[in-house]
């Protein structure tokens, strides 16, 4: 029983190394990667009143915060 295992195993092994091999892209997926290498990626970087007590935007849920207390934080945030 083990002798089968170990061969189906390494079967299934032999099989997956020789079919990674002989993987040859379409045209189309040529393209694809040329449009994405192309694309212009950039990052938002949301940067606000939220950032003063450092737990992220959902402060205000999180901590209970009501919105006369937030607004607050707007005289403390120093960008």
């Amino acid at each position: 029983m083990k002798k089968l295992l170990l061969n189906l195993f390494f079967s299934c092994i032999a099989s997956m190394a020789l079919q990674a091999q002989t993987y040859t892209p379409t045209k189309e997926n040529l393209e694809a990667r040329a449009a994405f290498q192309d694309m212009k990626l950039g990052m938002f970087i949301h940067w606000g009143a939220s950032s003063v007590l450092g737990h992220g935007e959902w402060v205000m849920n999180d901590r209970n915060i009501g919105v006369q207390e937030y607004g607050r934080l707007i005289n403390i945030f120093n960008p």
